[in-house]
């Protein structure tokens, strides 16, 4: 008895070694039926849908087949614009979908209508800047957050009585309060100057952080009130995306590499060498284990959980160049491109595809008898 005991641990801990680090993915492109190849988000809700944002039609993915919601000129209850940038689902489980030039639209499942809201176009100089929303959020209060990339950030407050029913009206845009928030213009800004809005995080400590081109900001969710965050000089300014554990480690990426803020104290890790220059740049999943994966280019490292990342030595390589980053309920890590859909990588099976291919029940068996006598 105490044999097969310690042969079942031995093989518990040396499967992996026995395995190696064979990745199992699979494609999901317009022939599988994605309506587009080109993946700005995915999200998956809490009834088990995924759902794509692309650049013609959202997409819903049930494991099997995809269903396409796209704009119909005759029918005013659908999507306004097929090019859709965000997503995100609120507490209410309403689904709110964020357009590259038609504003914002919350859809109701229910009901399959989707509403509408404006957003402010801002002009500088004379010339319409883009209004595209980047990414959607949700605070305790319930208010929806909208960051759009040349308009600003905006808070949308919602009336209680929508929770038990919504409006019968398309537009809903009259009828409640969009607040937009005002941040700090440099006093030696040139004329034109013009500073791009990428993402955000509900912090843990009740705060917003704004990530910009240039900047990071934090906001009092109530009063609205901006500070800027200090960063070290030698740091890229730019944010692309906040994300943060359930420690309040913060992560993000620049155009460059990555960072990982704690306790005011920045460090930075570059992810390509100077002078090289990429289509996309760097994004990053946190799970509810607080496993990290960061996305670059066709790479793709699993952070360890002292933190530590090597650049030059990624865990997986993809076969082509991915944009967004997501892990859904049972970690699969899915991956999208910039024109040739979906990845999804099914990390269970990949511990069981490898160099183990074509060695036989026996040879293994045979293996672990020598090692034991």
């Amino acid at each position: 008895m105490k044999y097969i005991l310690w042969i079942a641990l031995w093989l518990g801990w040396n499967l992996s070694n026995l395995c190696g680090q064979q990745l199992v993915y699979k494609s999901l492109t317009i022939d599988d039926g994605l309506s587009q190849g080109m993946i700005f988000d995915i999200l998956q809700t809490k009834d088990g849908f995924l759902w794509i944002a692309t650049k013609d039609g959202l997409n819903r993915y049930d494991g099997y087949n995809f269903k396409i919601l796209s704009n119909n000129s005759e029918d005013p209850w659908s999507l306004a614009s097929n090019s859709i940038t965000a997503l995100f689902e609120d507490s209410r489980e309403w689904l709110w979908v964020g357009t590259e030039n038609n504003g914002i639209q919350l859809f109701e499942r229910k009901t399959n209508r989707f509403y509408y809201f404006e957003i402010p176009i801002v002009y500088n100089k004379g010339n319409q800047v883009s209004y595209d929303v980047r990414q959607i959020a949700e605070d305790p209060d319930g208010n929806i957050w909208i960051v759009t990339r040349g308009g600003g950030v905006f808070r949308l407050q919602i009336p209680d009585s929508w929770r038990s029913a919504l409006p019968d009206s398309q537009n809903l845009s009259k009828i409640v309060k969009l607040s937009p928030v005002s941040f700090p213009v440099p006093e030696k800004a040139v004329p034109g100057w013009i500073e791009e809005f990428k993402c955000i995080l509900m912090a843990n400590d009740g705060y917003v952080l704004i990530g910009t081109s240039h900047n990071i900001y934090r906001i009092d969710p109530k009063s609205l009130s901006v500070t800027k965050i200090h960063r070290p000089d030698t740091a890229p300014k730019e944010c692309w995306q906040l994300k943060q554990t359930s420690s309040g480690e913060i992560w993000g990426t620049t155009n460059t590499g990555i960072f990982r803020y704690n306790n005011k104290q920045f460090k930075y890790f570059p992810i390509y060498k100077n002078g090289a220059w990429s289509s996309t740049y760097p994004s990053i999943s946190i799970n509810k284990n607080d496993q990290i994966w960061i996305l670059f280019e066709h790479r793709l490292w699993q952070i360890p959980k002292d933190g530590s990342f090597d650049y030059e030595s990624p865990d997986h390589i993809m076969d082509r160049h991915g944009n967004v980053l997501f892990e859904d309920n049972l970690e699969n890590i899915w991956m999208g491109t910039l024109g040739y859909g979906l990845r999804k990588i099914a990390l269970r099976q990949s511990l069981f595809h490898s160099k183990l291919e074509g060695v036989s029940i026996w040879s293994i068996w045979k293996m672990l008898m020598e090692n034991l006598l």
